[in-house]
C-alpha cells in the first residue's frame, strides 16, 4: 500500500497505528467472549439438575402439596 504524499516514516506510523488499533479491537472481542462463557457456565451451574428435580419432586409428594401423575 502505498501512498502518495506520504513519507516513509508516516506510511510505519500510520501502519503501526492500524495493527494497534486492530489488536485492541481483538483483545475487546476476545474478552467480551470469555465473559460470556463465564456467565453460561454460571448459569448452567445454578440450573437444577435432573436429580434435584426429583429429589424435589419426592419432597412434594411426600407432603401431599402435589398428587401424583
Amino acid at each position: 500500500m502505498r501512498l502518495r504524499n506520504v513519507s516513509s516514516a508516516q506510511q510505519t506510523q500510520l501502519l503501526l497505528l492500524v495493527f494497534t488499533q486492530a489488536k485492541t479491537t481483538a483483545f475487546r472481542i476476545a474478552l467480551i467472549y470469555m465473559k460470556m462463557i463465564q456467565v453460561k457456565l454460571q448459569l448452567a451451574a445454578s440450573m437444577p439438575t435432573s436429580e434435584d428435580a426429583h429429589k424435589h419432586k419426592e419432597t412434594h409428594r411426600e407432603r401431599g402439596a402435589c398428587a401424583p401423575l
